[in-house]
């Protein structure tokens, strides 16, 4: 069953403040809470809020981006929080193999935030 890894966005527990009206500064992970068993181990916040790296524990399927169980296909993601940004495309991590760029569809607000894969499987096929 997948998990949610979940972070906090302007919060200096989970993510370090990014001001309002400064677009210009990124914002990076310093911890974000989630079960250490989960599928997810971590999710960085990257290019000033507009693309998640999520990294997983074993390497998962990157082959299709209309994929079954594929990593790359973004109605395998849920992203929720405070707005109405979306996952538009998910990518290879060149030299990572387990991890995965998600664009967003805008900067994340200020906010808590959840980011679940759902039916993501290994390449044999196996569910993360």
């Amino acid at each position: 069953m997948p998990t949610s890894l979940n972070y906090i966005v302007n919060s200096p527990i989970s993510l370090p403040p990014v001001p309002p009206g400064n677009p210009g500064q990124v914002a990076t992970p310093v911890a974000a809470t989630g079960p250490a068993t989960g599928p997810l181990v971590s999710v960085a916040v990257l290019n000033r809020g507009n693309t998640l790296q999520a990294t997983f524990a074993a390497t998962p399927l990157q082959a299709s981006r209309i994929g079954r169980g594929d990593a790359l296909n973004v109605s395998n993601w849920i992203l929720t929080g405070p707005g109405n940004v979306t996952i538009v495309l998910a990518s290879i991590v060149r030299g990572d193999t387990k991890s995965i760029y998600l664009t967003l569809s805008g900067p994340l607000p200020h906010g808590n935030w959840s980011l679940t894969p759902k039916n993501v499987t290994a390449p044999d096929g196996t569910p993360l």
